[in-house]
């Protein structure tokens, strides 16, 4: 019987923040980012961020998928991915693919090693950046994580692997 109630206890709490407020405020509290890679769309119903000395990371996942975004900065302000804004600049900085400082990585469910992507170049353009919201829009081209594991890079390799990359997000959390 004490069982019970407690269960009963933990479920009232888990679902009285969804009881009490509306769609739009619950999605205040959570988050959200879509994401397209190629063709395929992908919604992700929760996003969070953190920032920590300087580097802000951006967090989503719907269980089956996930998405993290790092950026060195904390600010309004559009910042570049990968290696350059474009293909011609990355294939320009391919030699430097092993320190690129802001990325996006897409983790499907087969996970990174099979069909994750990470991405070679594009734009990162941050629209509201508070202590508790980060919102903003990405675009680019990604290749498949799995190749930049390899070593032996070059441009003709990365052509094959490489798809369009955009979406957007709203990401709750906190700047520690």
């Amino acid at each position: 019987d004490i069982v019970m109630k407690k269960i009963m206890r933990f479920l009232v709490c888990l679902l009285a923040p969804v009881m009490f407020f509306g769609c739009e405020e619950l999605q205040d509290m959570v988050g959200e980012m879509n994401i397209t890679i190629g063709e395929e769309q992908v919604k992700i119903p929760d996003a969070l961020f953190t920032q920590i000395e300087g580097i802000t990371t951006i967090v989503g996942t719907n269980v089956q998928e996930s998405v993290a975004i790092a950026f060195t900065g904390d600010s309004v302000g559009t910042y570049t991915l990968g290696l350059g804004t474009d293909l011609l600049s990355a294939a320009a900085n391919l030699s430097n693919i092993s320190s690129m400082e802001n990325t996006l990585v897409y983790i499907p469910t087969s996970g990174i090693r099979e069909e994750g992507m990470t991405t070679l170049c594009g734009t990162l353009e941050i629209t509201k950046y508070t202590s508790q919201k980060v919102e903003g829009t990405f675009s680019g081209y990604g290749i498949k994580t799995s190749i930049l594991s390899e070593g032996d890079l070059n441009w003709d390799a990365l052509q094959e692997s490489i798809k369009e990359i955009s979406g957007s997000f709203k990401a709750v959390g906190q700047k520690l």
